[in-house]
């Protein structure tokens, strides 16, 4: 059983499996790990971090930023968005900024 194979392998490392957090689902679901849905070939926001990079792009277009403090606070984001393939989300909000939305 899989189970066996992965208490087997963490013994080895010196580690064991906390039985009340393991929790055995199907690959489809993906897997939540620190603000993220991670699935085999694709990592996601999830909708907290979603919301939470909209209100973040929100304040830093709103305020009244000289360019280079902008230009900081937008490769910021962008490297987190870059981290969950959110990379359309700075995309979206930079083309509204663009045309004035």
């Amino acid at each position: 059983m899989i189970e066996d194979l992965v208490k087997t392998k963490l013994e080895t490392l010196g580690l064991t499996l906390k039985q009340s957090a393991r929790r055995l689902t199907p690959i489809t679901e993906g897997l939540a790990f620190l603000g993220c849905r991670i699935w085999p070939q694709l990592i996601r926001f999830d909708g907290a971090r979603r919301r939470r990079m909209h209100r973040k792009l929100k304040q830093v277009y709103s305020s009244k930023l000289d360019d280079d403090s902008l230009q900081q606070r937008l490769s910021a984001l962008h490297s987190w968005a870059n981290h969950c393939g959110a990379r359309h989300l700075m995309y979206t909000w930079h083309n509204q900024r663009q045309i004035g939305l």
